[in-house]
């Protein structure tokens, strides 16, 4: 490609000869030939492809750690009300079913009316004695007192009469007389269905209670005609008792217990002696809540003591808590002995 400046040489050499009129030819070769070019474009430079910004990761917000667990706050234990009549009179119940089932059991073989229970448990170790027609026949007069009791005490409590707990007519002697020989357990194992002389020895750890709990527990209704009941029923367990330690005071030297070479006097004021030592751990009551049937004054002479007095004149008595830790044997949590699962009511 010829240059402007070579184009309108070769112009000029081609239509020119000489001198000054090449110059103007020069001139007009230049005006012909140049014309003016339009510069090429600068391209635009092409800017470097840029990356979009970048979408920013989604923030998640941050999850609060769940709060360190705490306890919930202790429940309160309820405050104790005031006792009313009604609880000492389902408390006196629990000991009606005891008494009722015992001497029921021991002479029929069968526990009180189901209807008694009020939807409660059957008792266990419900059995019938091996007794002489006597002791049968006074068990069973015993039995027909002690159902009445529990009737009359179920009319007197009405929609508040308290369900039968559960009662064990079998373990409970055997540890109770276990207890009252110092030993974990006796060979043979003790059996109220035995003989004569077992028959007494079991009533003996109630009579005496259930007297004490009834002039304990008088004290503690106000009302004229519920005191009359209670009243009523405690003196038929005094009667009960004083027949029962007669008794057993009367044939006291005349055979031992089985194998275990103790006299039935002996026995029986064991029995007592075990029943206070439990009264006094649960509550130390000055001049005593029990007698057995022989007492031994400071001159050694020894003398029967059929109808047991505190300070000569007044029966024995015993708080509800010292009577629930004869019947459970002391067991913890209120439990054992003769009520396995503890007694019901308020008063428990």
């Amino acid at each position: 490609m010829w240059s402007v400046d070579a184009q309108v040489w070769r112009c000029v050499v081609l239509h020119c000869t000489a001198g000054t009129a090449c110059l103007a030819l020069k001139a007009v070769c230049a005006m012909k030939l140049v014309v003016p070019t339009t510069p090429a474009p600068t391209p635009a430079a092409t800017a470097a492809p840029t990356n979009p910004p970048a979408t920013p990761a989604p923030t998640q917000a941050a999850t609060p750690s769940p709060p360190a667990p705490t306890n919930p706050p202790a429940t309160p234990a309820p405050t104790p009300r005031p006792i009313n009549d009604l609880d000492v009179l389902a408390f006196a119940l629990q000991l009606e079913y005891l008494e009722a089932n015992f001497y029921s059991c021991a002479a029929t073989g069968k526990p009180i009316d189901q209807t008694l229970w009020l939807g409660g448990p059957a008792p266990t170790g419900c059995y019938k004695g091996n007794y002489s027609a006597p002791v049968l026949d006074f068990f069973t007069e015993l039995a027909a007192n002690e159902v009445a009791h529990v009737k009359d005490l179920q009319k007197a409590l009405a929609n508040q009469a308290i369900p039968m707990p559960q009662i064990d007519l079998d373990n409970a002697f055997a540890a109770a007389v276990a207890a009252v020989f110092k030993v974990p357990t006796l060979v043979p194992t003790f059996n109220y269905t035995k003989n004569d002389f077992t028959a007494y020895a079991s009533a003996f750890f109630f009579e005496d209670v259930g007297v004490t709990a009834y002039y304990g527990a008088i004290d503690k209704i106000s009302s004229r005609a519920l005191v009359k009941a209670a009243a009523g029923i405690l003196p038929v367990e005094a009667y009960h008792a004083g027949a029962i330690r007669k008794t057993l005071y009367d044939v006291g030297g005349q055979m031992d217990l089985y194998t275990y070479g103790n006299t039935k006097t002996s026995v029986s004021n064991a029995i007592a002696a075990l029943r206070e030592s439990i009264s006094q751990a649960v509550a130390a009551t000055p001049g005593g809540t029990d007698s057995g049937l022989t007492k031994t004054d400071q001159n050694g002479v020894t003398t029967q003591v059929i109808f047991p007095v505190a300070d000569g004149a007044y029966a024995f008595e015993r708080s509800a808590a010292q009577v629930i830790g004869i019947v459970t044997l002391n067991g913890a949590n209120r439990k054992g002995g003769w009520f396995p699962n503890g007694l019901n009511g308020y008063i428990s």
